[in-house]
């Protein structure tokens, strides 16, 4: 699971029109999001709880990069109905 690897939460999945990414820690999160043909549709810094508009996005699974301040990176999917 992203969460116990990573320290952020991101729901729900599947998602119908916003996703919800809330840090665990006090750090700084690198948030990525790419379409299947790798195309990056979001690409934002966060500290806090975010709320992320998908609701344009066609339906599909789309990739998640978490890079964390320590460096690491994180993948996970997430499902757009």
């Amino acid at each position: 699971e992203l969460q116990t690897l990573t320290g952020v939460t991101i729901y729900p999945n599947p998602v119908i029109d916003k996703i919800t990414v809330t840090p665990k820690d006090k750090g700084r999160l690198h948030f990525i999001l790419y379409d299947i043909n790798g195309s990056c549709l979001i690409d934002k810094i966060i500290d806090q709880e975010s709320q992320f508009d998908m609701k344009t996005f066609a339906s599909g699974v789309y990739t998640i990069i978490v890079w964390t301040d320590k460096q690491k990176i994180y993948r996970s999917t997430i499902i757009k109905q």
